[in-house]
């Protein structure tokens, strides 16, 4: 069970996926995901634990990050939405507080308010393109090895 997060800014989103690579190198989603219902369904027997070695984790998480490619797409892509709203929303509320202050009677005024709000829109405008990255990270939950049972004996 692998977690993916996306972080960018004060916004994250995250998914969780099973991923099951078998010992001759296959990857095979459909017994991943019937593990993980296993699991949950379930109490498992737990026979013990071994360590990981660090070629069997390579080859772990290489699988994750194939299986969880199309998931980070997803994620990249709904921030991506989420940034284009608020780009959107932002500017039209600065597009609203120019216009007021463009009807100001009083030039002098006027000026002023209008600076301000685009001094306050080239801040606004600075943070958001500066908060453009988003970083993904790939993080191991669970990691079993499942032993078959001998069904003659």
């Amino acid at each position: 069970m692998w977690c993916l997060t996306l972080q960018a800014g004060d916004w994250s989103d995250r998914r969780l996926f099973a991923a099951f690579l078998h010992d001759d190198g296959r990857v095979l989603p459909p017994t991943a995901r019937h593990i993980w219902d296993h699991l949950l369904d379930t109490a498992p027997e737990i026979a013990g634990s071994i360590p990981l070695p660090e070629d069997v984790y390579a080859r772990l998480s290489a699988t994750a990050q194939d299986v969880g490619e199309p998931l980070y797409r997803d994620l990249l892509q709904k921030y991506e939405h989420r940034r284009e709203r608020e780009q959107s929303r932002q500017q039209a509320g600065f597009d609203a507080r120019l216009a007021a202050a463009r009807n100001a009677s009083l030039p002098t005024v006027r000026d002023h308010r209008v600076r301000e709000v685009e001094e306050e829109y080239r801040q606004w405008h600075e943070h958001f393109e500066r908060n453009t990255g988003a970083l993904p990270e790939l993080v191991p939950v669970l990691v079993l090895r499942v032993n078959g049972r001998d069904v003659n004996g």
